[in-house]
């Protein structure tokens, strides 16, 4: 366990997807009795890790698709097939520009449709191979958003696209900011859970791995 001692009024613990627990608070602050307080919370968080990295370690070989799990099968040309949950592709760097594609004409779609509704405007796309964020927004108003999206469900792609829109109005994550996500997406709180739970999946998944080194 990590404590770091820093000028903020009230402590708190963070447990990242590798299971490492963080302590952030004030100095001269009881961290042992904090901890103590919150050991129920930690050993149930760290438990929801193991059980998520069980899942991840079952689902190597097979894809995320738009939350779904698809088998992989190799053929001669790119074929998806939804109803069967079957990928049949002739090599990992065509699926790989078929992920790239799909997401971007996503994203493209959601962020003209969000964008009007939260009243703001954005510059260019781009769809990268980010390793920690799934999206960030730039000063210039670009945005830039992680192939792996495609692996989500559309409501967390929505939330995604709503976040990111939400940097045009507050730069920062305050107050204000959490606001204006509020207004356009009220379970925000349980989206931000659910992609903490698809980032450790996808982390252990050596088949995203490999899609996104093309």
């Amino acid at each position: 366990m990590d404590i770091i001692r820093r000028r903020v009024k009230y402590p708190r613990i963070e447990i990242k997807p590798d299971g490492k627990v963080r302590v952030i608070a004030p100095k001269g602050y009881d961290v042992d009795g904090f901890v103590k307080r919150k050991q129920g919370w930690i050993d149930k968080t760290l438990k929801e890790i193991k059980d998520l990295e069980r899942q991840a370690e079952s689902n190597d070989g097979r894809l995320l698709l738009n939350g779904l799990s698809y088998e992989l099968k190799h053929g001669d040309v790119l074929e998806i097939d939804s109803v069967k949950h079957i990928i049949v592709t002739p090599d990992l760097a065509k699926l790989s520009l078929w992920i790239k594609e799909k997401i971007r004409e996503d994203v493209t779609y959601k962020a003209g449709l969000l964008s009007k509704l939260i009243g703001v405007s954005y510059s260019r796309i781009y769809i990268r191979r980010q390793r920690t964020r799934w999206a960030s927004c730039s000063s210039k108003g670009n945005l830039s958003f992680n192939m792996a999206m495609l692996a989500l469900p559309e409501t967390l792609k929505e939330y995604i696209v709503i976040h990111e829109l939400s940097h045009q109005l507050e730069r920062n994550h305050s107050k204000r900011f959490w606001e204006v996500v509020e207004r356009h997406y009220p379970n925000y709180k349980k989206a931000r859970e659910e992609l903490k739970r698809y980032s450790l999946i996808l982390g252990k998944s050596n088949l995203w791995g490999r899609l996104s080194s093309f």
